[in-house]
């Protein structure tokens, strides 16, 4: 395999178009067309589905199996050419839930960029099963996930580092309705309800407590919420990371709970048979953030 092909295929799977693709690369229509081509013709299947007059080009069912394949070829030929430079980096490839991305862990991917000058991390967002996948397949380093197990990865190890606990986030006009203590549960008016769905054991809580009661409004994703809780009655059940976070950049603030969730769960997800030329480096990176949610949690 040619890694010029295998670079046009990456681009092409990337922006979907091969008038994209070819001004990305610097050639013509007609050249990308031929290293297409020329690549379907060495692996003797179709890889893209496109037909004339139509903009927009989709890997096929061979092809999308194929792409991890072709990035891990790619990642290997470019870090093997790299050691000709003794300044080249190691890449490590990671995949976060946004919650834990966004929330927890900025200021340490940023401190352990600055530290370790040897590695180029690339930080990605995805959803927990994603991240599973593209550690099965080998697109990706180290995953950063909600979840604690996965029945259908076998050859995936999962091990949960940190646990947090959820608290009610509220502007501070409903200061005295819920100061003196932790909050209790059950005394909460769903109606004010604004039910972040952030795992599956947090929404099986919810429902115990309120059955089929729904909130006044529900979301998938943080970022919506403190608009609509500043100088409002409203209230969200959050994990902490996420309610200090908003309580510092807006005029919000959190309330412990009387009958708190089971605790959110982080955990490090790596492939348990991958040895690679940077085992050296992800393992120094995960040693490095188990020991930041162990201080963290130490620290409350």
């Amino acid at each position: 395999m040619d890694y010029k092909d295998a670079k046009i295929y990456l681009e092409l799977c990337n922006f979907h178009s091969i008038t994209k693709t070819a001004q990305k690369v610097g050639l013509t229509q007609s050249a990308v067309t031929q290293r297409l081509q020329k690549l379907e013709r060495e692996f003797g299947m179709q890889l893209v589905i496109r037909e004339r007059g139509q903009k927009f080009v989709e890997p096929t069912n061979y092809g999308a199996r194929l792409l991890p394949i072709i990035q891990q070829w790619v990642d290997l030929y470019e870090s093997a050419n790299s050691l000709k430079d003794e300044t080249a980096k190691v890449p490590i490839k990671l995949a976060c839930t946004d919650s834990i991305g966004s929330y927890l862990l900025p200021q340490f991917f940023f401190q352990y960029a600055q530290r370790h000058k040897e590695v180029s991390l690339s930080i990605h967002t995805s959803h927990s099963w994603e991240i599973f996948d593209a550690l099965e397949e080998g697109s990706i380093d180290i995953g950063l996930t909600n979840r604690e197990s996965s029945l259908f990865h076998e050859q995936l190890q999962i091990t949960p580092v940190y646990r947090e606990p959820y608290v009610l986030l509220t502007s501070p006009k409903n200061h005295e309705e819920y100061s003196g203590g932790p909050v209790q549960t059950k005394k909460l008016d769903v109606e004010r309800e604004l039910f972040f769905d952030i795992t599956p054991s947090f929404t099986q809580w919810r429902k115990s407590w309120w059955e089929d009661k729904r909130p006044f409004l529900q979301m998938s994703f943080a970022q919506i919420l403190p608009p609509m809780l500043i100088d409002t009655p409203y209230w969200a059940i959050l994990p902490l990371s996420i309610a200090r976070f908003f309580a510092a950049q807006y005029s919000l603030e959190y309330h412990r709970l009387s009958d708190e969730p089971e605790r959110r769960i982080c955990s490090i997800v790596t492939h348990s048979r991958y040895r690679t030329y940077k085992s050296e480096q992800k393992e120094g990176f995960v040693r490095a953030l188990t020991d930041f949610f162990h201080a963290m949690e130490a620290n409350g």
